[in-house]
C-alpha cells in the first residue's frame, strides 16, 4: 500500500558520523543492531538531530487502527536533552490513535510513549529500550490494547502549556452559560497562566462562554485548533456550533444587554466534552477544553458579521451576516483548572465540603494553623473572633506572614481568603468574645452558628462559651499542653447534653486515671522575653509542634463533625523518637442538682465508682474524699473523681471515720497533675443496708466540722452519701443555709 511521506524541511541530510547529540548517536547504533528496524538517514537542524528509520510491527489480522506492518518514523533529539525525544510518524495518513501528543494542523503525528516524566525515564534510557517501546506502542495500538480497560480515559484535547484558572461554579454551569471576568496573564518564561477572576472591585475585561457537546470516544486529537474556523470544525463532531454560539452571545451581551466592558475585551470559550470509552458507548466522564481568542471584542464581532466600524464608531448590523473571516481569528488552547473553592479543596483532600456557618474564637498560633486546614479542606464558613494584634514575635509560629500591628483576625482572613476567587470562607470580627454579653453582633454570630470552635486556650472563655452563651451550636475546644507536645480536642455531643465545661473536668480526671498522661501538663518550658513590659514573654515551643498539633486537631474535629457523640481526644508527641500516641476518652454524662443557689454537677462514672466501693466493703461502711472544681463566679461545684478510704480509716458496720494516711500527698499530686484544675472539694461515705442516704446526726456533725475548713475560703460544704439500691444523695451547704449550731467533732480533715 503506497503512502505519502512528511518531509522534514527544517533539517538537512547528514551522515551518521556527523551526529553530535549522544542520544541520537546511541539510538542510531540501536537501529543498526536491531533485527526489526532499518536505518534510513540522519538529518540535522539548529541544536536538533533526527534519526529516520523503518520498524517492523506485530499487527493482527484485523487491526483496530490502521497500523502497518512496516512504519516509518523520525526520532528528533535535542542537544539540551530536557524533554522526551519526539517520535513522529512520517506517513501522512497515519491514524489518530490514543496516546498521541498534540501537534499543529498538518504536522506529523507524534507518539506519547510514557506516563512518567522525562527525568524519571532518563535515568534508565537506552537506545534499544526506546526502540522497543516504540514497537510495543504501535503493536498495542494495532490490537486496541494500548489503553487498558481500567485505565483512565485519554483527553480529547491534549494538555496545553497555557493554564486557565477559572471559577469552579462556571465550569459546572449549564451549557450556553455566559459570564464576565477580569482576566490577568501571568507569564514566567515559557509558562503562561491566565487567571479569570470575579472578585469584587476588579474590572471585567473578558466574556466567558461555556458550551457542552455530545459524547465523543476518548483519544487525543491529532491537530490543535489554532483558528476559530478549525475550532468550529473540531467542535462540530460534538454537535456544537462554535461560530453560531459566539454570534448569539456577543449580540445578546453587546446589543440587547450591553456587555460590562469595552471593545478591547477578549473572549474565553470553555467546552465541556463528555467522553466514552469506545464509539457509541455511555458517557463515562468529561473533558474541559479551554480556548482564548486574543482578537478583541470589537474586531471579533466585525469578523463574525455582527457590526461594522466607521470612523471609529460601531454600527450594529440589522441583519447578521455570515462569518467569512473565522479562519483569520486565532485561538490558543488553554488547560482549564478550577479556581480554589471549598469543593476543590475538599476534593483534593479526599473529604466532602461542609457548608455550615461556624464561629471560631482565637486565631493565635494553633487557631490560625487550624483555620488554614479548615479552609483548605472546605470545612465550613467561619466568623473568626479575636481582639489580639499581630506582633513580630508571632511570626515564629503563626501562619501570618505580614501585618505587624494589625488585628490578627484581619490578617488571617485576608491571607487565607486570598486563595478564593468567590465565596471567601472567613469573616473577621475584631472583638473580645467575652464582650458578647453587651455586643448584639457577637450574640447574633454565636447564636446563628451551628458550631463554635474555641482555640483561645482560656478557661474563662471556654466556660463562657459553654455556659453563658445562649445558642444551640455545638461547642468544640482545641488547645495545647504547656510544652506544645500534646494537643487536646474536646467535642460536645450534638444535643449538648455533655457540655464543654463537663468535658474540661473529665479531661482533668483522665489525666489522673491514665499514667501515660500524668506528665501531660508539666511545665518545663524556657520562657523568652520579646520586649521589656512585665507580660512581654513567650514560652518556647517548636514551630513544628504547632503544625503537627493543628493537623491532628483538624482531622479530629472534621471526623467527629458527622458523629453525634461527645469526645475527648489527646495526641501526644514524643520529640525524641518522633512518635505520636493517641488517647481517646468516651465522656460520661453528669448528674446535676441545685442547692442553696449552687449547682452541683457529678460525673456519673464517679457515682458508679463510689457505689461499687460501697458494695465491695459491705457490710462495713466506707468513704473517701471528693475531687473536683469550684466555679465561684457561677456558683457551680463539679465532682469528677474520688480518693478512696485511706488505710488508717475506721470502717465499721454502723460507722465510718475517714483517716488521713497518704491523703495530703495524693491531693497534692492531683493538683500537680492537673495544674490546679482539680482539687479537694468535699467528702463521701456509705450507709449500710437497711438505711437510706439521708443525713444522720453524725453526718450533720461532720458537715459542721467541714464548714470550719471551707467557709473561711468562701467555698461551700459538699457531702455525698451512697446507700443501697444505688441511692446517692449530694448535699451542699453554705453559710446562709447551715443552722448556727455545732455538732460533735469528727476526724474529717484532709
Amino acid at each position: 500500500m503506497a503512502s505519502d511521506w512528511h518531509e522534514l524541511p527544517w533539517h538537512e541530510s547528514t551522515e551518521p558520523s556527523n551526529l553530535n547529540v549522544p542520544k541520537a548517536i546511541e539510538f542510531h547504533r540501536a537501529i543498526l543492531a536491531h533485527p526489526y528496524a532499518r536505518f534510513l538517514e540522519c538529518r540535522r537542524g539548529k541544536d536538533i538531530e533526527a534519526v529516520i528509520f523503518e520498524v517492523d510491527v506485530e499487527v493482527p489480522q484485523r487491526p483496530v487502527f490502521d497500523i502497518r506492518e512496516t512504519e516509518r518514523f523520525a526520532v528528533i533529539f535535542t542537544a539540551e536533552d530536557n524533554t522526551f525525544p519526539d517520535v513522529v510518524s512520517l506517513r501522512t495518513d497515519f491514524p489518530s490513535i490514543p496516546h498521541l501528543n498534540q501537534r499543529p494542523v498538518g504536522a506529523p503525528r507524534s507518539l506519547c510513549l510514557y506516563e512518567q516524566p522525562y527525568p524519571e525515564i532518563k535515568l534508565k534510557w537506552t537506545g534499544f529500550r526506546f526502540l522497543e517501546r516504540i514497537r510495543e506502542s504501535l503493536a498495542g495500538s494495532a490490537k486496541g490494547e494500548l489503553h487498558a480497560p481500567d485505565q483512565p480515559l485519554e483527553p480529547l484535547v491534549a494538555p496545553s502549556a497555557y493554564v486557565l484558572t477559572i471559577s469552579n461554579d462556571f465550569l459546572d454551569a449549564p451549557s450556553q452559560t455566559v459570564d464576565f471576568f477580569n482576566v490577568e496573564r501571568c507569564e514566567i518564561g515559557t509558562h503562561n497562566t491566565f487567571i479569570a477572576s470575579k472578585k469584587l472591585g476588579s474590572a471585567r475585561n473578558s466574556i466567558g462562554i461555556l458550551l457542552e457537546g455530545n459524547v465523543l470516544p476518548h483519544g487525543v486529537i491529532a491537530e490543535a485548533p489554532s483558528t476559530l474556523r478549525e475550532l468550529h470544525d473540531f467542535a462540530a463532531a460534538a454537535g456544537l456550533d462554535i461560530i453560531g454560539a459566539l454570534q448569539s452571545a456577543l449580540r445578546t451581551y453587546k446589543v440587547e444587554n450591553p456587555f460590562p466592558a469595552t471593545n478591547d475585551a477578549y473572549v474565553l470559550l470553555l467546552l465541556r466534552l463528555p467522553k466514552s470509552r469506545y464509539p457509541g458507548g455511555p458517557r463515562e466522564t468529561h473533558d474541559l477544553a479551554g480556548f482564548i481568542c486574543f482578537e478583541q471584542l470589537g474586531s471579533l464581532g466585525e469578523k463574525l458579521g455582527l457590526w461594522r466600524f466607521h470612523n471609529g464608531s460601531m454600527g450594529i448590523l440589522l441583519t447578521q451576516e455570515t462569518a467569512t473571516h473565522a479562519e483569520t481569528v486565532h485561538v490558543f488552547v488553554l488547560r482549564p483548572q478550577p479556581a480554589m473553592s471549598a469543593a476543590v479543596g475538599a476534593g483534593l483532600s479526599g473529604t466532602t465540603p461542609r457548608n455550615f456557618e461556624g464561629a471560631f474564637v482565637g486565631v493565635g498560633s494553633l487557631g490560625s494553623n487550624l483555620l488554614s486546614h479548615f479552609v483548605r479542606t472546605g470545612f465550613g464558613f467561619w466568623r473568626i473572633i479575636d481582639n489580639d494584634l499581630l506582633m513580630s514575635h508571632n511570626f515564629g509560629r503563626h501562619i501570618a506572614n505580614w501585618g505587624v500591628g494589625l488585628a490578627k483576625v484581619q490578617v488571617v482572613a485576608q491571607q487565607l481568603n486570598a486563595m478564593f476567587d468567590e465565596n471567601p470562607p472567613l469573616t473577621p470580627i475584631e472583638s473580645d468574645v467575652l464582650e458578647a454579653r453587651s455586643s448584639g453582633q457577637l450574640q447574633q454570630v454565636l447564636q446563628s452558628a451551628t458550631v463554635v470552635v474555641d482555640c483561645a486556650a482560656s478557661v474563662p472563655i471556654s466556660r463562657f462559651l459553654a455556659i453563658d452563651v445562649a445558642s444551640d451550636a455545638r461547642r468544640i475546644s482545641a488547645f495545647l499542653n504547656p510544652r506544645g507536645t500534646d494537643v487536646v480536642v474536646l467535642v460536645e455531643d450534638r444535643a449538648r447534653t455533655i457540655r464543654l465545661d463537663y468535658l474540661e473536668i473529665q479531661y482533668y480526671a483522665a489525666l489522673i486515671r491514665h499514667p501515660a498522661l500524668q506528665q501531660h501538663l508539666q511545665r518545663d518550658n524556657i520562657v523568652r522575653r520579646y520586649s521589656n513590659a512585665c507580660r512581654d514573654t513567650s514560652v518556647v515551643i517548636p514551630e513544628e509542634c504547632i503544625s503537627v498539633a493543628a493537623a491532628f486537631a483538624s482531622v479530629g474535629i472534621r471526623t467527629t463533625h458527622d458523629n453525634d457523640e461527645a469526645r475527648i481526644l489527646i495526641w501526644s508527641m514524643n520529640l525524641n523518637d518522633l512518635s505520636v500516641r493517641h488517647h481517646a476518652v468516651s465522656p460520661a454524662h453528669f448528674r446535676s442538682q441545685t442547692s442553696h443557689g449552687w449547682t452541683v454537677f457529678a460525673d456519673e462514672t464517679l457515682l458508679a465508682q463510689v457505689n461499687q466501693c460501697r458494695s465491695t466493703k459491705l457490710p462495713r461502711e466506707t468513704g473517701g474524699v471528693l475531687i473536683g472544681s469550684f466555679d465561684t463566679q457561677r456558683r457551680i461545684a463539679y465532682i469528677a473523681e474520688q480518693v478512696a478510704s485511706p488505710n488508717d480509716s475506721e470502717e465499721r458496720p454502723t460507722s465510718y471515720i475517714r483517716g488521713c494516711e497518704g491523703l495530703e500527698e495524693r491531693t497534692k499530686e492531683i493538683s500537680r497533675i492537673t495544674q490546679g484544675g482539680l482539687e479537694y472539694i468535699g467528702e463521701w461515705h456509705s450507709h449500710p443496708d437497711g438505711y437510706d442516704a439521708e443525713r444522720s446526726a453524725t453526718d450533720w456533725a461532720a458537715i459542721y466540722r467541714l464548714s470550719e475548713l471551707m467557709f473561711p475560703e468562701g467555698l461551700p460544704v459538699v457531702m455525698l452519701i451512697v446507700a443501697e439500691n444505688g441511692d446517692i444523695q449530694i448535699y451542699l451547704e453554705t453559710p446562709e443555709s447551715l443552722p448556727a449550731s455545732a455538732g460533735p467533732a469528727t476526724k474529717t480533715s484532709p
